[in-house]
């Protein structure tokens, strides 16, 4: 059974329409963006990592631009409130990431690099050869840490994943390049 749409429908269609009305009528609403980000907020006990001014102005810029996708299923209310909790779990999340510990760090001293393990020539080819068995997306990482000295940010944006998902194929793949080169140990190479 469906239902139907909500009288904030024709208001929404009238905005779109031009009708002065209307816009008074959407800026009213969009007005209570801040109260609605700061409801948010305290709700998930963000209030204190969050700037309020940015994620309210950054929900209603998503609501002017997602205006067409409004279909009346709801009051306008309810469709804007569904847009700032979206948009501070989103600001959060980034947040988050940008605040991770370690992203940055270069790999752990007492793990073997590819640098370490290639001490002579001979020892650099057989960790040259031993990337290219190793394949894929890994070795290409590998590659471009080591070979190409590119730092992670760099490798996160050449290859278009996330940095995590980089440091994650990194480390894999130097352990799976460390056992390939059992026999050569790095403490003596």
């Amino acid at each position: 059974m469906t239902t139907a749409p909500h009288s904030d429908l024709e208001r929404v269609r009238q905005v779109r329409a031009g009708s002065s009305d209307a816009r008074q009528w959407l800026i009213e609403q969009l007005q209570r963006a801040r109260g609605m980000v700061r409801h948010v907020a305290n709700r998930t006990r963000a209030s204190r990592d969050l700037d309020v001014d940015d994620a309210a102005q950054e929900s209603v810029a998503t609501a002017i631009r997602r205006l067409d996708d409004f279909e009346g299923r709801s009051e306008f209310g309810a469709w804007l409130y569904t847009i700032c909790a979206w948009t501070v779990r989103s600001m959060l999340r980034r947040q988050r990431r940008q605040r991770m510990p370690g992203l940055e760090a270069e790999p752990p001293a007492t793990e073997p690099t590819p640098d370490v393990l290639a001490d002579s020539v001979e020892s650099r080819e057989r960790v040259r050869e031993a990337v290219v068995r190793l394949g894929g997306s890994e070795a290409e990482i590998i590659r471009l840490r080591h070979f190409d000295r590119l730092d992670f940010r760099e490798i996160a944006e050449r290859v278009d994943v996330p940095m995590a998902t980089v440091r994650t194929r990194y480390y894999r793949g130097l352990k799976r390049l460390q056992q390939s080169l059992g026999d050569l140990d790095p403490t003596t190479a």
